[in-house]
């Protein structure tokens, strides 16, 4: 955190050395899932009951397969004439996990089923960046941005698809979410006039699971993101 400090301390300085300022929305959309080993891609639930004698087992929350995330929001850069850039994305997420169901038991009664649960994580996320922009030529270029999300943890819930004997999803508020989740990311940016198209890859360092009891629990959140950008000035 002393970092993001730091990083937004040293704006407003910046103006004197800056070529051009530059504000801009985007928009993303893109891929999310959780690694480690205590992650999974698939999972039985049961709701557990007096003739099976067992205990319900929900749905396992961190699922090592791809769900569609996105996110909108800010992005504040400056740029200096050797085309250095500094900026700061601040944006709403929310990123999405996913892990097929195989069965669902209620009480004695197993189920065969190609269900899915999909576990959500709402975020306001900041991406303080430090990048070089490349020209192209022809109003076009290429900027390669560095830096980290801070991921501050809004909500989080899951959702448990049973399409063969449930019309509606079966929702379940899983308070999981950290927060502050802690991702190093890199971003690649083609700009053409005011629009930008943006790729980038998050890693998270934050175990989601460092205060679980028993074993060695371990997930960490790993985000693809692609984007478009609209430059306002």
């Amino acid at each position: 955190m002393k970092f993001l400090y730091l990083f937004l301390l040293s704006l407003p300085f910046q103006t004197v050395f800056a070529q051009k300022t530059i504000f801009a929305v985007h928009v993303d959309g893109g891929l999310s899932a959780f690694s480690g080993a205590s992650t999974v891609g698939v999972t039985n639930v049961s709701t557990g009951g007096v003739f099976c004698h067992c205990e319900p087992s929900p749905a396992q929350v961190f699922g090592s397969k791809t769900a569609f995330s996105y996110g909108a929001g800010l992005v504040i850069q400056r740029e200096f004439k050797n085309r250095i850039r500094i900026g700061l994305d601040a944006a709403y997420e929310m990123l999405r996990t996913r892990m097929n169901v195989k069965t669902y038991t209620i009480d004695d009664m197993v189920m065969v089923t190609n269900g899915k649960s999909i576990s959500s994580h709402q975020f306001v996320n900041l991406f303080p960046h430090i990048g070089y922009r490349i020209p192209l030529g022809n109003e076009l270029s290429l900027a390669v941005n560095g830096g980290a999300d801070f991921g501050i943890g809004l909500n989080s819930y899951e959702k448990l698809y049973v399409p063969e004997y449930f019309k509606e999803s079966l929702r379940t508020n899983t308070d999981l979410v950290p927060g502050l989740d802690f991702r190093p990311r890199v971003q690649v940016q083609l700009i053409s006039g005011k629009f930008g198209f943006n790729v980038s890859y998050s890693n998270g360092v934050k175990n989601w699971m460092a205060d679980w009891i028993g074993g060695n629990p371990k997930a960490y959140m790993k985000v693809v993101r692609v984007g478009m950008q609209y430059q306002l000035n």
